[in-house]
């Protein structure tokens, strides 16, 4: 399937994803205003960093020996099975160390230990979502993209809808307590519709330890992508708190959904093709594909981006309400982050492609600290701005050493 035709059915799906979280993002934002923003935004945070460790970065391992072993239905079983023990007995292990450390978490993340119990159902409700994430990931290496989609757009218009119930009836508490009944939500739908789609007699007891062994290089990979990201967000949230209080903190937590929703289109298009496109194709196919790819996403970020600085007067009250006004002065710097960002990822999943492990990491780690340093220093002379330009200056050191780092496989290529 090719670059084009898979983005057409994904922008489908994506489509419908950003109007659903446009809507949620409009009444919660009438409900909980910024400083709701900057809570719920600790929590998806916290959330995205017990999902890593639940899957222990297995995804994109997944997609790629599922793509290899698609018409073998012993291999496909044993890849599926080990891939499930793993989720299964790291979700337990995470729910554990979560009751443990709950109050711990609770003034790490909010420095009060008012929100305890919604640590402890949020740590409990991973194991479901881990799940949905595996399902997802292997109807993705049997490139199943109709079924895919399908499971996707059902997911998220049940769960918006919840969060809305929630966030109208509750406000915050009941926003936050939504995000554990939709992670029950999406298990359930996807094990409704893939379980046909898989047909395989699969066991949490069985275990192979060759594809174990395989998929450690793409859980290191993938766990420092999402475990960097995660307490980047982390620190520089509370950076930004304790710097500039709460309600700035919405306003730059506002900025970044903004990004993350317009980037969707291109990054799911990069899950579903990219990754088993790479895996493929060598040297100078290598080289002109990413190239092809570049020609594709270079004008489309640049007129979503160039759309979105120049009609902010518009959208910012449209979809959140005049107390984020403020992201007007601060989301420039974001928007060419997120320009650079979008073509560094394409690198990067070429070190995924290629199992170039200790590359990726270290890419990913040196961002985070290019990220929170320039961040912590900025803030003070630049205020909430700061946060911005420190994340353009990041993402264009990462884009040099993504260069770096593929120079081998890429640009002067060895056998790859």
């Amino acid at each position: 399937m090719s670059f084009l035709k898979s983005s057409y059915y994904n922008a489908v799906a994506t489509g419908i994803t950003i109007t659903t979280r446009l809507i949620v993002n409009k009444i919660t934002a009438l409900f909980i205003g910024p400083e709701g923003f900057a809570i719920y935004g600790q929590f998806k945070d916290f959330v995205a960093l017990g999902i890593s460790f639940c899957q222990l970065g297995t995804e994109n391992g997944v997609i790629k020996h599922i793509s290899e072993n698609k018409s073998k239905p012993k291999e496909l079983k044993k890849i599926i099975s080990t891939s499930l023990k793993i989720n299964t007995i790291s979700s337990f292990v995470i729910l554990a160390l979560v009751l443990f450390f709950k109050k711990k978490i609770s003034v790490l993340l909010f420095q009060d230990s008012l929100y305890e119990n919604h640590i402890i159902i949020i740590g409990g409700s991973l194991f479901f979502i881990a799940l949905h994430n595996l399902i997802l990931s292997v109807l993705n290496g049997l490139q199943s993209l109709k079924k895919y989609i399908f499971i996707s757009i059902t997911s998220t218009i049940l769960t918006s809808i919840l969060s809305v119930i929630s966030v109208y009836f509750y406000q915050l508490n009941g926003l936050i307590f939504s995000i554990a009944l939709n992670h029950l939500v999406v298990f359930t739908i996807s094990i409704m519709f893939a379980l046909k789609k898989l047909n395989l007699k699969i066991s949490v007891t069985d275990f192979n330890l060759k594809y174990f062994k395989k998929m450690l290089n793409f859980s290191l990979m993938s766990l420092s992508g999402m475990i960097s990201l995660s307490l980047s967000l982390l620190f520089i949230r509370t950076l930004i708190i304790n710097t500039e209080g709460t309600n700035a903190a919405g306003i730059w937590d506002s900025v970044w959904r903004i990004s993350a929703l317009y980037l969707l289109f291109l990054n799911s298009s990069f899950k579903f093709y990219i990754l088993p496109t790479f895996s493929s194709l060598r040297n100078t196919e290598l080289k002109s594909e990413l190239f092809k790819i570049w020609k594709i996403t270079f004008p489309v970020i640049l007129v979503i981006t160039c759309s979105i600085y120049f009609s902010m007067s518009f959208w910012i009250p449209f979809l959140f309400s005049k107390e984020f006004i403020a992201i007007s002065s601060i989301i420039l710097f974001q928007l060419l982050g997120d320009i650079i960002k979008i073509h560094s990822w394409t690198l990067g999943n070429i070190l995924i492609a290629k199992s170039q492990t200790k590359g990726f990491v270290l890419t990913q780690i040196i961002w985070a600290i290019i990220f929170c340093f320039l961040s912590y220093l900025l803030i003070k002379s630049q205020g909430l701005q700061g946060i911005t330009i420190a994340y353009f200056l990041s993402y264009l050191a990462h884009f040099l050493i993504q260069n770096i780092a593929v120079k081998n496989i890429l640009w002067f290529p060895k056998n790859y």
